[in-house]
């Protein structure tokens, strides 16, 4: 397996927390993309890699709530890459 970018897994981190705290609920796999400009599949590698790292704690089985209306979804990721 190839060695996972710890500036990637920084960037991930970093938007799902402030998302967490400004939403009061995890982003999607899409969310995350769109915030961090990674692709849907290697947040979805990362996401299982930090996972089975003990770097997050998730559970996939569960479902995700709706995703953020466009216009908020745009406020956060403004605030996030400033």
């Amino acid at each position: 397996m190839r060695t996972k970018n710890t500036e990637f897994i920084t960037k991930m981190e970093q938007f799902i927390d402030a998302f967490q705290r400004d939403n009061g609920v995890s982003p999607t796999v899409i969310e995350i993309a769109e915030g961090t400009g990674m692709s849907k599949s290697n947040v979805s590698r990362y996401l299982q890699y930090m996972r089975e790292n003990g770097i997050i704690n998730y559970d996939s089985t569960i479902p995700l709530p709706q995703p953020i209306p466009a216009p908020q979804l745009s406020s956060i990721l403004m605030k996030f890459s400033k």
